[in-house]
């Protein structure tokens, strides 16, 4: 279980290793100039948002992995409540309806769940980081990475 969350945590970590070492190149000509930097007209960079806001950016793809997983049942079994109802107390339920979903409808509707809980996990790292994507990019691809095995264990 904290396998998935050490992989996020390294995500970061590497994260601000490559935007510290890109701050330092880009302070150079700064410190060099001098005047820009005394003046004080030199933009003053925004600080990364701190590991644990950046986590809420992965919400939508559990929330779409959580909704994919049980769609199954849902679409499947669920429509079968009527008859295995009246099985349970002893009566005939082969006339009542019954309704289930094909299981390509169903793998269908897990991946484009999985795909737009994967999306709206891109689009939520981009809001609450409030960095560029090349900054972002290990989030970016630990939520790829994530959605990639998740349609492996949901999808079959």
């Amino acid at each position: 279980m904290a396998v998935p969350g050490l992989i996020a945590w390294g995500s970061d970590a590497v994260m601000r290793l490559a935007f510290n070492n890109s701050k330092r190149a880009a302070a150079a000509p700064a410190v060099a100039g001098g005047a820009a930097a005394l003046a004080g007209t030199a933009a003053a960079p925004v600080p990364i948002a701190p590991f644990l806001n950046l986590s809420y950016g992965y919400l939508p793809l559990v929330w779409g992995a959580t909704l994919s997983h049980y769609l199954r049942q849902f679409l499947e079994e669920a429509g079968n409540i009527l008859p295995v109802t009246a099985a349970t107390f002893g009566l005939d339920g082969s006339s009542l309806p019954s309704v289930t979903a094909d299981h390509a409808v169903t793998e269908f509707l897990q991946g484009s769940t999985l795909l737009a809980g994967a999306f709206f996990s891109l689009l939520a790292t981009r809001k609450v980081g409030a960095r560029p994507w090349l900054v972002l990019a290990p989030q970016c691809l630990t939520i790829l990475g994530f959605t990639a095995e998740l349609w492996y264990l949901v999808v079959r």
